[in-house]
């Protein structure tokens, strides 16, 4: 591709990347006269030349309406730049996504929360069956009335679990509180 410092001939589609026009807005410019060799190529330096002289550059009117609004609700083309640059870095992230879940590399948040509640759950059972399991056991061992010992370390037991209840889960640590394990 010529670039705008070889001022050579080029295609009009070449052209037209190069004066920044559509390729239609070039076969325009060749229809209303702008200089085409015979050979379908046209010379870089006449045609910025023909387009100077011949294509008045203006700036499109406002329409009233657009015209009423004031000039600081308009947002600044560094803006629109920053809000575009900002949409395709979240798109990206969005395919980057759908490719890991694809690759089975990902977990969804719902799937995550089930897999803890229903291990919290076994864990829970397995303290529980701890005291049936222990108790006879300790009174045995001690030489106290099982029913005593069954007693005390289920108190202990269900406290303690009630306390690991209140701790947090960190692993869910976004704006979802409401989402929140533990």
């Amino acid at each position: 591709m010529t670039k705008r410092g070889d001022k050579g001939a080029v295609r009009p589609s070449e052209l037209a990347a190069i004066l920044g026009l559509s390729k239609g807005r070039v076969s325009q410019l060749t229809a209303a006269g702008m200089p085409k060799r015979p050979d379908g190529l046209i010379d870089v330096a006449e045609a910025e030349a023909w387009v100077a002289a011949n294509v008045e550059r203006r700036t499109r009117q406002p329409s009233p309406a657009v015209a009423s609004i004031p000039a600081t609700s308009a947002p600044a083309a560094t803006d629109y730049a920053a809000i575009r640059a900002e949409h395709e870095d979240l798109k990206s992230q969005l395919t980057a996504l759908r490719l890991a879940a694809e690759a089975g590399t990902t977990v969804r948040k719902d799937k995550a929360q089930a897999a803890i509640f229903g291990r919290a759950r076994l864990e829970r059972e397995a303290h529980e069956n701890f005291v049936v399991r222990t108790a006879p056991l300790l009174a045995a061992e001690l030489g106290v009335p099982e029913a005593k010992v069954l007693g005390a370390l289920d108190t202990h037991m269900r406290r303690h679990l009630e306390d690991l209840a209140r701790l947090p889960l960190e692993i869910f640590d976004d704006a979802d509180e409401h989402d929140a394990v533990g």
